[in-house]
């Protein structure tokens, strides 16, 4: 398996913040996978793992990674109204010409996972996989 790179913003414990899986663990789930955030109710970055080819291929800058958790929780929270009507919402798919973004929802920890995927994965695949590793957590 490639190098994955971690970082756990400010060191927190997670488990503190009532999570108890990191991003490294998602990233591990499946090849797929290039990066994985876990994210708090309130847009923070509990932790972030990567893949090198992550890296490769895109390029984020820093202005958009300041803005993403707070971009990703508006998203979820328009989601979860809709989802009032349609039934529980499992996850959020972004389609781009070379990846794919899903935005995990999980309850269980009142946080949400996103994970950059390749653009050929199955994005339901991926979603209980996720909400596995949480189920086990």
């Amino acid at each position: 398996m490639p190098p994955i790179t971690q970082r756990i913003e400010q060191k927190r414990n997670l488990k503190g913040k009532g999570v108890a899986f990191t991003a490294r663990q998602v990233l591990e789930l499946d090849e797929s996978i290039l990066r994985a955030l876990v994210l708090d109710s309130r847009g923070n970055v509990l932790s972030i793992a990567t893949r090198p080819a992550f890296k490769k291929r895109f390029t984020v800058p820093e202005s958009f990674r300041q803005k993403a958790g707070t971009i990703s929780i508006v998203a979820l929270g328009i989601a979860q109204e809709v989802a009032k009507h349609m039934g529980p919402l499992q996850s959020m798919v972004y389609v781009y010409p070379n990846s794919r973004v899903l935005g995990i929802p999980i309850p269980k920890y009142d946080c949400e996972v996103i994970a950059i995927t390749t653009r050929a994965v199955d994005g339901g695949y991926v979603t209980d996989r996720v909400v596995e590793l949480a189920r086990r957590s």
